[in-house]
């Protein structure tokens, strides 16, 4: 078993470097760090959980200054991960989301703090709290998260919004609704179903319309499992799914899932580039007026403590450096977006593997920004 795992080592260290597109090296101007500073901080957390494959990007003052990726896409087949390998986004997703319902906002389409049922009249009226698509983007609604209906939805697929409500939709609020920040992807599968009936246009078609196309991002998508894009990666996993009780040994293949019932939470792919290029867009106003853009930046209030998310990131206290960060994670999918507006600075990590000890959030949280203050340190600390 040691010498598999030496052997595994071997070969992920062998393949950490697939090819750096030449214009990311050239590009890397005013990065503090070197390529090999950061490929050791990336590799570290790689092989301290075990992970099959790692991809990460570094967007720094409008150029993309690094894109790397470690091990491998298919263990069992040896592809490489490279550049261009997709990865679930899994909540990463709802970052899409809300930078869409800031858009339908700019267009005059949707009012956030008009009730939900303006734009989505079978949700039922709420007599613990008015909802609106506001709490809903700050998941300040009262709206459940999964329940054990989900393992049953894995093998379901489902076209529409609208055919996700029956799900969650005459549940009654959880306790303390409205009051606390309580986190719930259908929330915001609700909500993007409120964008979608305020601009009259199927959800993925508008955010592919006005996020996707506009920004060039040509590998990013909304998945469907019964049709597996090409270059996507297999996932895998330390934990057992069904106890999530973690194991010993080597990382065992997670079974292909649908994440359809999820498609305003959970259901995209992409790759660490074009992710970094997204973030890129929302450093400065110009891809959303200025007054969507720091509704991005501010955690919103709703007479007691601010939620920590605005509009699909969590957002920065006040008075510490700006920044906005996302993270999602799906069975076997580790995915992590940090923006920093005053470093010019945005960092992505994605992972096709729930490693050894991925519950910490190293991957996901503290890598990006190990990775951004290498590449870019705060003024402070320079």
């Amino acid at each position: 078993m040691h010498k598999l795992i030496r052997q595994f080592a071997q070969l992920t260290t062998a393949l950490a470097v697939i090819g750096a597109p030449s214009e990311a090296m050239a590009a890397r101007q005013g990065c503090q760090a070197t390529d090999a500073q950061l490929l050791t901080a990336i590799r570290a957390v790689h092989d301290k959980q075990k992970n099959v494959g790692v991809q990460a990007a570094i967007h720094l003052k409008g150029r993309l200054a690094f894109s790397e990726g470690i091990g491998l896409a298919d263990r069992e087949t040896r592809r490489p991960v490279t550049r261009h390998t997709l990865f679930p986004l899994a909540s990463l997703t709802k970052a899409y989301t809300g930078v869409a319902t800031l858009k339908a906002q700019a267009a005059g389409k949707i009012r956030l703090d008009d009730p939900i049922q303006k734009y989505v009249p079978e949700f039922p009226v709420k007599p613990e709290l008015l909802i609106t698509p506001r709490r809903l983007a700050a998941h300040r609604a009262g709206i459940r998260h999964w329940g054990p209906e989900r393992e049953a939805l894995y093998a379901r697929h489902i076209d529409r919004l609208h055919q996700i409500l029956p799900l969650f939709k005459d549940d009654p609020l959880l306790p303390k609704a409205g009051a606390e920040y309580q986190y719930s992807s259908y929330g915001y599968n609700l909500l993007a179903l409120a964008v979608e009936r305020a601009v009259g246009e199927e959800f993925t078609r508008y955010v592919s319309r006005q996020i996707l196309q506009p920004l060039r991002l040509s590998k990013t998508r909304f998945d469907d499992a019964r049709k597996p894009a090409a270059g996507m990666t297999k996932l895998y996993s330390m934990f057992d799914l069904k106890t999530y009780a973690e194991l010993t040994g080597e990382p065992t293949p997670v079974p292909l899932r649908d994440y359809s019932h999820n498609m305003g939470g959970g259901n995209m792919s992409s790759t660490a580039e074009d992710v970094v290029k997204f973030g890129a867009a929302l450093l400065r106003a110009g891809f959303l007026p200025s007054a969507q853009h720091e509704a991005l930046f501010t955690r919103p209030g709703f007479g007691g403590e601010p939620s920590p998310m605005s509009f699909g990131f969590f957002a920065q206290d006040a008075g510490a450096e700006r920044r906005i960060t996302i993270s999602g994670a799906n069975p076997g999918v580790q995915a992590g977006l940090m923006i920093y507006p005053e470093r010019s600075l945005v960092v992505a990590v994605l992972a096709n593997t729930w490693g050894v000890g991925s519950r910490s959030a190293e991957m996901t949280s503290q890598l990006p920004k190990t990775l951004a203050d290498l590449c870019a340190a705060p003024r402070d600390k320079k």
